[in-house]
């Protein structure tokens, strides 16, 4: 058996910078399949990206779309 431990990390830290991903500007918060409005929802748990100029804790926004149907 396999046991996970999820932990979620401060948002800031020397150790890492922080990069909240959201809805792309270019698309007015509109959705890109009906046109309708994009309403936030919210951040993932984030994760830590190691890249080469250093570590990256990435957070994304989810946003859902208004339309119903």
């Amino acid at each position: 058996m396999i046991n996970y431990i999820f932990m979620n990390r401060p948002t800031y830290s020397e150790e890492y910078i922080t990069k909240r991903i959201g809805y792309p500007r270019e698309l007015d918060l509109k959705c890109v399949v009906c046109g309708r409005k994009v309403k936030y929802c919210y951040p993932d748990n984030g994760k830590l990206v190691h890249t080469l100029n250093g570590d990256v804790y990435q957070i994304v926004n989810l946003y859902s779309c208004t339309n119903e149907y």
